[in-house]
């Protein structure tokens, strides 16, 4: 942009920002009661929930102008002084849609995947006490809480001590100036936007140093661009998170650690009217984001419910679980309503539909290890979202047979012995009508898997449906049986060692499996079958072959 189409865009947009005040001062003359019911919105925000969001609230503002902007890279950097909160931002600059925002309370627009720029926690910056200089290339606006309030009450004529809101007007600043934070010589000349919050509060810059230390880098994985994210306290080494997408996983990295992550998403339209109803300007619009976020490898972790920023709600699922919900006034956990309970119906079809995309050639059973929780109280706020979950897996096909094939829960059977291993080298051994009904042994490679399996057929029975019935041992057996010498051999192996340790996987004899191969070709019990080395079977047994002495070990 040169020169002259830029210092003509200041202009309309310095007349807009004028005129926008007058007519605030204009509807406060009209009706003085709104200047009193501002500051108490006001203060309203300073004791719930955004008098501590000022870190949130503008590397949200910044993620946002970068998903307006729809640049495939963006840029952003926080940092903090004791008497100074920065963030930088590439992105789409300010508008006249912004500025509305800004100078309002509820009016922020909510385009895309926008969290919702400039909204009504922008206002949480007046919690650290003092000017709040926002300069972008397009206008640069200051907010000074006390001159605003002082020139509302000259202008009603009030006394110096009338309540009166500190953010509704501002004044002009060129972003061309020399002291513009985005002059040349500045630290932030490669911005588009620069929000500069001064501090007086002196507890703040210990609080927000915390926060800066404890920021989540999950936070990335849910903006659609690579955006990388510094954030820096005066004095320390700054922390630098960033996400790249790497085989179809999103790699998040703070610098120090990496996480994997496998991100599903969907947009969602609400069409109940309770639910809309429900919705308030922060969570209404007309397509819905929502994102399932599952981590690759590592401890299972207690899944959450995440509007953007992290919530004290637990999802009963694994990962995280985000979408504009509705939350309580200090914005920690989720509240119960239509609208909520919308998302999470749409919540469920997501999960329920990309649990086939967990499984891997390394793990074929990680959609076990999506499976819900159990909730403690059927009072919890993710019920809902549980429950439906439940009514699509036990229907769904979300298991894999040994081969890694999805099947229905009603297809398939559980092993006899419930251990990984030993499923693994039954597996090796079991006919090919076998391996495509029996459960992949990964299924069981941790008790969590195990107990999420046994909720399974909880709930199947709560729906009156029987699912992974348990083989019996001597159907079990047999689906390893073969009359091939080396093989058999190998089979008998395997019950061998089984029967080392009878009491712990319950197999204390196999008289009814049909294991060992006879001499005519076939398969004969225990109870049938006697070993004849060059003499004929006694009467009523059959000969089986030569069979070597059997020993080995799971892994054989």
């Amino acid at each position: 942009m040169d020169v002259r189409n830029r210092e003509s865009d200041l202009e309309q947009l310095a007349e807009f920002v004028h005129d926008e005040c007058q007519k605030r001062l204009r509807a406060y003359e009209a009706q003085p009661r709104d200047a009193a019911e501002h500051f108490e919105t006001e203060n309203e925000v300073l004791s719930g929930g955004y008098a501590y969001r000022q870190l949130y609230e503008l590397v949200q503002n910044a993620a946002d102008a970068i998903l307006e902007a729809a640049e495939p890279e963006g840029r952003i950097h926080v940092r903090l002084s004791p008497n100074r909160l920065e963030a930088a931002n590439t992105g789409a600059a300010l508008d006249e849609l912004g500025i509305v925002a800004l100078l309002n309370a509820r009016s922020s627009p909510k385009r895309g995947n926008q969290i919702g720029r400039f909204g009504i926690g922008f206002k949480s910056l007046l919690k650290l006490g003092g000017r709040v200089d926002l300069t972008s290339r397009s206008v640069g606006l200051r907010f000074d809480p006390e001159a605003c309030r002082a020139r509302i009450r000259q202008h009603l004529g009030l006394n110096k001590n009338a309540p009166a809101p500190g953010m509704r007007l501002a004044e002009v600043l060129d972003p061309a100036a020399e002291s513009s934070p985005l002059s040349k010589s500045s630290r932030w000349n490669w911005a588009t936007t620069v929000v500069s919050a001064e501090i007086a509060d002196e507890a703040a810059f210990e609080r927000l140093s915390q926060e800066i230390a404890d920021f989540p880098a999950e936070f990335l994985l849910f903006l659609p661009s690579a955006i990388s994210l510094e954030l820096e306290v005066e004095g320390a080494a700054p922390r630098l998170l960033t996400k790249r997408l790497e085989d179809g996983l999103a790699i998040v990295s703070d610098g120090t650690n990496e996480a994997r992550w496998k991100v599903f998403e969907t947009s969602v339209h609400i069409d109940s009217p309770a639910a809309r109803s429900d919705a308030t300007h922060i969570q209404a619009r007309d397509q819905v984001p929502l994102s399932w976020a599952v981590p690759v490898g590592g401890r299972e972790q207690a899944g959450r419910f995440w509007a953007f920023f992290p919530t004290e709600t637990q999802s009963r699922t694994s990962g995280i679980l985000n979408a504009p919900w509705k939350l309580n006034s200090d914005r920690t956990n989720l509240i119960r309503g239509p609208w909520n309970e919308a998302i999470m119906q749409a919540a469920a079809d997501l999960i329920s539909g990309s649990l086939t995309a967990l499984s891997t050639p390394e793990d074929y059973g990680a959609a076990v290890s999506a499976f819900p929780r159990q909730p403690e109280r059927q009072d919890e706020i993710a019920v809902p979202l549980i429950r439906t979950l439940w009514d699509q897996i036990v229907s769904s096909e979300v298991l894999p047979d040994v081969n890694g094939v999805p099947r229905s829960p009603s297809q398939l059977l559980r092993h006899f012995v419930e251990d990984t291993e030993i499923c693994r080298s039954w597996a090796g051994l079991a006919s090919a009508d076998a391996r495509d009904s029996y459960l992949h042994p990964d299924c069981y490679s941790t008790e969590a898997r195990l107990s999420r399996l046994n909720a399974l057929v909880t709930e199947a029975k709560r729906r009156d449906m029987q699912v992974l019935a348990k083989s019996p041992a001597t159907k079990w057996l047999n689906c390893i049986a073969n009359t091939d010498l080396p093989l058999a051999k190998q089979a008998l192996s395997f019950v061998g060692r089984l029967l080392q340790d009878k009491f712990t996987h319950g197999l204390l004899s196999v008289p009814e499996a049909r294991l060992i191969p006879t001499a005519d070709g076939g398969l004969a019990t225990p109870s049938e079958a006697v070993i004849a080395f060059g003499s004929t079977a006694p009467a009523g047994f059959l000969g089986s072959g030569p069979i070597n002495h059997l020993e080995g070990s799971w892994a054989a």
